[in-house]
């Protein structure tokens, strides 16, 4: 679908316009499109952040049902404070348009998917150091009662650092699954399958309703498979129909048929994730972590990953708090509320291990994270930095206080007794470690 067919788009989605979207968001470009809408990239002119939009189509905005459903999986979303989850900055609706739109960080790099399908298996430890971020962000999901319900390698980003590190972020949760069609996709509706076939839990496959953290295990054990032996467990037959019918009727291939490499207790943890019956799975993606942890290489990984991410001593705060901005233009947010940080997963050049040989030069340039474009060509040119122009708000006079007073003269202190004594004790203010978070901006 080209970009001639978002001609009847509202002016604030035009970057050649001087409109913004929502009032501060200045769009530059069209980033990808698919049946619900596009993304764009664009830029707070607020805070002058480079963000990727996702804009619904003015239909769906007059659909009551599917705007409920939006602004309630995209409001659970943006509650995930995890390093390895896409962070939500903001939902709005246009007020010129009435589109319903989403804001996210604007990310750097690849599709697991593009990795999978340059290299084929991946070997244990890189497969691990690549899964274990993701378990770890997914139990932050769960925590919060968020499902995902389409995990697969085209929903796991690796996103590109500045300093070439690269850091796995889940991406998609189900916000506007309702909304659109994917090709070998089933449209969501009360008793049908929702999700991705090859990856699709039994119970989804079935079109159960009480979907829980079980299918998410499942989809996550696909991955993994997929990771380590280069195909899915139920392949052969391209129609959608049939991938479905063997996810509900038949086993997974054995691990160890396709991939007699991986260790035994790896292969275990694989197989005990892939149950049918999801009673038999891990109860939660909390145990589901802890049993990939405990393989001999998931120990190794974990624990190198740990070493990387953790600072060296206990956290320093700043001696100079930075002064407060006098601007007109902007009210000031309110004071953000500073979480304890998790331990955030880093993948970079790993000593002992050999995690993520040759990452950085596994593929063709780059491309840009829109939040989740519904499987739309996406520009695949290096991302150069949004330059522009931030429409400012007009001053807003103020009216200048009336002098006050001066105070009564205050008597003068009584002298102070200079004995000779200990010397007052000094404690010199801290400074504030700054993590190097692996996220893009």
């Amino acid at each position: 679908m080209g970009q001639s067919t978002l001609s009847n788009i509202p002016d604030a989605l035009r970057p050649e316009t001087e409109s913004l979207l929502g009032e501060k968001y200045k769009v530059s470009r069209l980033l990808g499109e698919g049946g619900m809408g596009a993304v764009y990239e664009a830029e707070n002119t607020w805070t002058r952040r480079r963000v990727a939009i996702k804009v619904m189509r003015p239909e769906f905005a007059r659909d009551a049902e599917a705007t409920q459903r939006f602004l309630r999986e995209a409001q659970s979303a943006a509650q995930i404070d995890h390093p390895n989850v896409v962070s939500v900055l903001d939902l709005g609706r246009d007020a010129a348009s009435g589109s319903l739109f989403i804001v996210q960080e604007f990310l750097v790099g690849k599709e697991l998917r593009a990795l999978i399908d340059a290299r084929g298996a991946l070997p244990t430890e890189e497969a691990l150091a690549l899964i274990l971020p993701v378990v770890d962000g997914l139990v932050a999901a769960h925590a919060l009662g968020v499902v995902h319900r389409d995990l697969k390698p085209e929903n796991i980003f690796l996103a590109e650092a500045r300093t070439g590190r690269v850091v796995p972020k889940l991406i998609d949760f189900g916000i506007a699954k309702a909304l659109r069609p994917r090709e070998n996709e089933f449209r969501t509706v009360i008793g049908q399958a929702m999700g991705t076939p090859a990856y699709m839990s039994p119970e989804q496959a079935r079109g159960a309703l009480d979907i829980d953290a079980r299918s998410d295990v499942w989809s996550i054990g696909v991955v993994l498979y997929e990771l380590l032996s280069g195909r899915v467990p139920f392949e052969g037959d391209p129609s959608p129909q049939v991938v479905l019918a063997r996810v509900i009727t038949q086993e997974p291939l054995p691990l160890e048929s396709v991939a007699p490499g991986v260790a035994a207790d790896l292969r275990a943890a694989v197989a005990r994730a892939l149950q049918r019956d999801r009673d038999d799975r891990y109860p939660d993606m909390q145990s589901l972590y802890a049993a990939l942890a405990a393989t001999q290489v998931g120990g190794r990984v974990r624990d190198t990953l740990r070493k990387i991410a953790a600072p060296e001593g206990p956290p320093e705060s700043s001696p100079h708090p930075p002064a407060a901005s006098a601007s007109p233009d902007v009210t000031a947010p309110p004071p953000t509320r500073v979480r304890p940080s998790r331990v955030p997963w880093v993948i970079g050049a790993v000593v002992g291990v050999g995690l993520l040989i040759g990452l950085a030069a596994w593929l063709p340039p780059r491309r840009v994270l829109a939040p989740t474009a519904p499987r739309a060509p996406i520009d695949a040119s290096p991302i150069a930095s949004s330059t522009a122009p931030a429409t400012l708000v007009r001053p807003v006079p103020v009216a200048v206080p009336r002098p006050v007073a001066a105070p009564a003269p205050v008597a003068a202190p009584a002298p102070v007794d200079r004995r000779p004594g200990r010397p007052p004790r000094r404690r010199d203010d801290a400074r504030r470690g700054v993590n190097g978070a692996a996220i893009i901006e």
